[in-house]
């Protein structure tokens, strides 16, 4: 399975050492799967990584062991105008949130996110993008999963 891991999953993970993003990101990494990590061709998403998470051992060795492995996938972060246009009036209007979108959209439709802009998770601000989390699933038939929700997945 071909996998866009938002940022904010792997920081809980190689940071913070929260158990179902560890597990999120080492199943990814895992010899005996068959899963890939989606990164963009124009390397915005693992900017995004190492902005967050130079230094931290855990995600150096854990990005090492994907290139390592050749599990890492790359793809174009473009999304095309129509869908930034739909994204951007429901409230999904930061380019690095595109970069996952489009990551999804081009590959394996599947997103492991808690950002709350796309509509995960039962804070305020996520049920305010709920509509961001509706055009993603019923429109661009992508899954948007919380780690929690990924587990069952992956």
């Amino acid at each position: 399975m071909r996998v866009v891991i938002d940022t904010n999953i792997v920081v809980k993970a190689a940071r913070d050492l929260e158990p179902d993003h560890l597990r999120v990101i080492l199943s990814v990494s895992d010899r005996q799967t068959e899963h890939r990590l989606v990164l963009d061709h124009e390397r915005r998403l693992l900017g995004e990584y190492e902005d967050n998470l130079r230094g931290t051992e855990l995600y150096r060795k854990w990005l090492k062991e994907l290139l390592t492995q050749r599990k890492v996938e790359w793809s174009s972060g473009r999304l095309d105008a129509r869908h930034r246009r739909e994204l951007s009036q429901r409230g999904l209007h930061e380019p690095e949130d595109h970069v996952v979108v489009a990551l999804a959209w081009h590959t394996g439709k599947y997103v492991v996110t808690e950002d709350s802009d796309f509509g995960k998770g039962d804070s305020q601000r996520a049920q305010v993008h709920r509509p961001v989390l509706d055009y993603l699933t019923n429109t661009m038939g992508l899954t948007v999963h919380t780690a929690g929700e990924a587990l069952s997945v992956l």
